[in-house]
């Protein structure tokens, strides 16, 4: 064949590879699923990622969701049915043991660029908690948009 069309296939290749490859480094890496002590993980300092949980940095810190009058069941059984009715939810992992805990992804076409995990706490407590993180960091969206908010965007702070 000729020399020319395999060097251009070659460079093609490689530029193929590089560029997968430079995707994948840019992916975070990060743990998922409750710790030993059946609570959510702390949000990773270097990844976009919002919490509800306990103990997270303000900038990171959301409110839980309030289930209550509903019962722990009711209220799974509607959050599994909102995470089958949009296409771009993936759920990875459901328990039952102790509390419940679902992590679903969120895929943009074929990419999964989320993961959302949400712990519902005994019925007693009627909350929901949940960690939000981002497998790619992007300008971070405004989760609030009332002014003075401290996870909204430096526009929206002022």
């Amino acid at each position: 064949g000729d020399p020319h069309l395999a060097q251009v296939a070659l460079q093609k290749d490689l530029a193929d590879f590089s560029a997968r490859e430079s995707a994948q480094k840019s992916v975070q890496r990060y743990c998922v699923g409750l710790t030993r002590d059946g609570r959510l993980r702390k949000c990773p300092a270097s990844t976009d990622c919002v919490s509800s949980f306990p103990g997270e940095a303000p900038n990171k810190a959301m409110a839980p969701f309030v289930y209550k009058p509903t019962g722990t069941r009711q209220a799974i059984d509607r959050l599994m049915s909102m995470i089958r009715s949009h296409a771009e939810y993936d759920v990875k992992e459901f328990s039952d043991q102790k509390n419940y805990y679902v992590h679903f992804v969120v895929k943009d076409g074929q990419r999964e660029i989320e993961d959302v995990e949400v712990l519902v706490l005994p019925e007693s407590s009627g909350v929901a908690a949940f960690r939000d993180v981002a497998r790619n960091n992007s300008p971070t969206s405004a989760w609030c948009v009332q002014k003075g908010c401290i996870n909204g965007n430096q526009v929206q702070r002022s």
